[in-house]
């Protein structure tokens, strides 16, 4: 795909969000639970969708599961770690909600169904958003409405020596619209602060979604979609997330390796 620019119309909005919500977490998980040698073709960078489910057990979710959230540590021990937005991580916590937050122990997370136009001063913050909305997955409930699977591996392709953690949601089902499916993942290059963005499967787009990157205080960022201003993301289409410590948070999301458009974001 050619080189194109493309800007974004920005708009203002206001998120009452509920105190008495009821987040679920889910217990940590251990790093080398996820480690495998992925049984794939040699590749120098993640160039598209490869499906979890077919090498990999989902995550565990108990009851419903919808605002269920988990830890997933990086293996085999003593682990490795990446860097985003400047600042290296040896964690992420990863939501139903279609967004990931690196993190540290003790670093501050949160698990909201609500999307934000990044970046966004009130939590969550630190986010890496392929599609942020009010998802709602298959739980062990009898009846649970949800549809859809989450699945988190860490590791290389066969004969590689590149490292990997990689995170999907397959098939998940948006809160109260059945029918409509989504499967899409982040890829993280371990050591590194490549991380990939990659879109399977899309149904007709959510009304209320972002796909974006934010810093932890939540002072900078950048969206790439919001209530249908900007790129909808697309299945095939992936999206690279390029820190610039000279302007902050510059975000270069590129199609593939061959470029696409660039935001930059400053104080």
């Amino acid at each position: 795909m050619g080189n194109r620019c493309q800007s974004i119309v920005v708009v203002a909005c206001c998120l009452v969000l509920s105190a008495g919500m009821s987040i679920a977490k889910q217990p940590d998980l251990e790093p080398n639970g996820f480690w495998t040698n992925w049984n794939l073709a040699v590749s120098t960078s993640p160039g598209g969708y490869v499906d979890l489910s077919a090498i990999l057990s989902p995550l565990s979710c108990t009851s419903d599961c919808n605002d269920v959230a988990w830890t997933i540590g990086f293996g085999p021990p003593p682990g490795d770690t990446f860097f985003y937005g400047g600042v290296e991580y040896d964690s992420i916590y990863l939501t139903t909600n279609g967004y990931a937050i690196p993190m540290n122990a003790g670093d501050p997370t949160s698990n909201s169904p609500f999307s934000q136009y990044l970046p966004d001063a009130n939590t969550p913050n630190n986010v890496i958003a392929p599609f942020w909305t009010d998802l709602d997955l298959k739980g062990t409930a009898v009846g649970d409405p949800g549809a859809g699977e989450i699945y988190a591996g860490t590791g290389t392709f066969l004969g590689g020596t590149t490292n990997y953690s990689v995170i999907e949601w397959h098939g998940v089902e948006v809160a109260f619209a059945p029918g409509q499916t989504y499967t899409f993942q982040i890829w993280i290059e371990l050591g590194t602060s490549n991380v990939w963005i990659v879109y399977d499967a899309l149904s007709a787009l959510p009304l209320f979604m972002t796909v974006g990157v934010e810093n932890a205080p939540g002072t900078a960022g950048y969206t790439h979609y919001f209530q249908g201003l900007g790129e909808p993301p697309k299945q095939g289409v992936d999206l690279k997330v390029v820190y610039d410590p000279d302007n902050i948070f510059a975000t270069n999301f590129e199609s593939g390796n061959l470029g696409g458009w660039t935001a930059v974001v400053g104080q």
